[in-house]
């Protein structure tokens, strides 16, 4: 780093990769908590990385919360979702979540 240039700021694509190298659920706690003070937890790339970063670790309470709090879904958060939910062996909650899914978001070229 060069001496007397200004120190860079975080941004909306710096806590998916902090998010990313969490080992531990309560590290994914706290960021969540700094996201949610600092208004980063807005950006739809931070609330997927956080439903992915729940789901690792098999906290499938807590990962619907970020999602459901999206105003405008992707195919990736909700491929996050499902992907959590199916690698915990709950098997009803993926129809359940497929049925609310818009079809088109997964088949843009079928429809």
């Amino acid at each position: 780093m060069l001496r007397g240039a200004p120190t860079p700021r975080p941004n909306e694509f710096i806590y998916p990769s902090l998010l990313k190298s969490c080992s531990d659920p309560r590290l994914t706690s706290t960021l969540h908590s700094l996201l949610s003070m600092s208004g980063f937890h807005d950006f739809a790339v931070v609330r997927t990385a956080l439903v992915d970063s729940f789901s690792r670790f098999s906290d499938t309470d807590a990962a619907p919360y970020p999602f459901n709090e999206m105003p405008q879904r992707n195919v990736v958060s909700w491929t996050a979702l499902l992907t959590g939910y199916m690698g915990t062996g709950q098997r009803g909650k993926p129809s359940s979540c497929l049925k609310k899914c818009p079809i088109r978001m997964f088949l843009p070229g079928m429809l």
